[in-house]
């Protein structure tokens, strides 16, 4: 199986933390336009509102990380090994939110495919065991229709030698099929 990937991929971790960023840093560049503004900027707050912005921005991301990317990629394997034919149930994170509903989703449709394809084995083996006996019945009606056919060569020859003895007695008929 490939892997697919779309072209242009972006986690959703990844857009959420690049939100998250944008967000702190026109709340930042708001605050100091305001103290420039209001002839109260001071170098040191900005400094200082900067590295608190970045410690922010740090900690969202790593969160984000933890709630979105990792479960989401605990199902992406999972979803990669089903495709591989594994059908083992994945491990779901407890977020307690839609990527937990659709890990359980998903354990519950491996739960039913692998129902299922037991099923179809079940079902095959038991049209194998009915092929069987029927390719068994017919051998021995075959062999039983051979038998027969044998004693009725017997016969015809029994009547055909018959015939020939008796020859000029009376015509002879063998079977409803024979000439006149």
């Amino acid at each position: 199986m490939n892997d697919y990937t779309p072209a242009k991929f972006r986690s959703l971790s990844a857009k959420f933390s690049r939100f998250i960023v944008a967000l702190l840093t026109w709340l930042v560049a708001v605050i100091m336009v305001w103290d420039i503004r209001h002839h109260t900027f001071d170098l040191t707050k900005a400094v200082l509102l900067c590295a608190v912005v970045a410690f922010v921005g740090g900690l969202v991301s790593r969160f984000t990380i933890r709630s979105l990317a990792r479960p989401l990629a605990l199902l992406e394997h999972g979803i990669t090994a089903v495709s591989q034919g594994k059908l083992e149930p994945i491990q779901v994170s407890a977020t307690r939110d839609e990527i937990q509903h659709l890990g359980e989703s998903f354990n519950r449709m491996i739960s039913d495919l692998k129902a299922s394809q037991e099923e179809i084995r079940q079902n095959r083996e038991l049209l194998e065991e009915r092929i069987r006996q029927r390719t068994e019945d017919l051998q021995k009606a075959a062999e039983k229709y051979e038998a027969e056919m044998k004693a009725g060569d017997w016969i015809q020859q029994f009547k055909l030698s018959a015939c020939h003895n008796f020859e000029h007695q009376t015509p002879c008929k063998t079977n409803h099929y024979d000439r006149k």
